[in-house]
């Protein structure tokens, strides 16, 4: 409520896949797995969507918490190539600052047990007109970012490509507004025209 008291539980849901760092027999910490799963949530009037990423499902609540949709998508290429996480892990060591620190990352990653396939999608967003947003994992070859529009119904009804890299902030009735950094570590704010059918 207005006071931030709990009025309603939704359920239990898993949150980001973790990979534990041990040493000397005894676990020191843990860091987001690379290509781990994470928990997603937007809200839109009335309704809360939640999803894991486990598959490509999205469940949609009302406010009472009681369950009104399961949105799902089959078909899509979740395969994770060992040349996209050499392609992630070079990416990595070439920020170190020093030969060391180059070092201990290929280090650090070759201990890493990496998923065998990428999460279903990477984050959800609803736009103004309550439309739902699915996010496809950003692979890291990919030159675009897509995301999947459905309606309130769970209907599957666009596809949008985005430059890879640009980190949306909010989908309006007819603008995408979000970010990219350049090459030079320069952030740009854009705005995108959005042409709905």
């Amino acid at each position: 409520d207005l006071d931030g008291t709990p009025v309603r539980m939704l359920g239990m849901f898993s949150g980001v896949d973790r990979w534990g760092m041990v040493r000397d027999g005894l676990v020191r910490g843990s860091r987001p797995l690379p290509f781990g799963r994470n928990l997603s949530l937007t809200t839109f009037g009335d309704r809360v969507y939640i999803g894991t990423a486990d598959t490509y499902e999205v469940a949609s609540y009302g406010m009472d918490g009681q369950l009104r949709l399961l949105i799902r998508l089959d078909g899509l290429d979740r395969s994770l190539s060992q040349n996209e996480i050499n392609r992630y892990v070079d990416d990595r060591v070439k920020q170190a600052r020093s030969d060391n620190a180059r070092r201990s990352q290929r280090r650090y990653y070759a201990d890493i047990d990496f998923p065998k396939e990428l999460p279903a999608y990477g984050a959800l967003m609803a736009d103004a007109d309550g439309l739902l947003w699915i996010q496809d994992y950003a692979r890291p070859v990919a030159e675009e970012t897509v995301w999947r529009v459905f309606d309130m119904n769970g209907v599957y009804v666009a596809r949008v490509s985005l430059p890879s890299g640009f980190r949306v902030f909010e989908i309006g009735s007819d603008y995408i507004l979000g970010s990219r950094t350049d090459e030079l570590d320069v952030e740009h704010v854009r705005l995108y025209e959005l042409a709905k059918p």
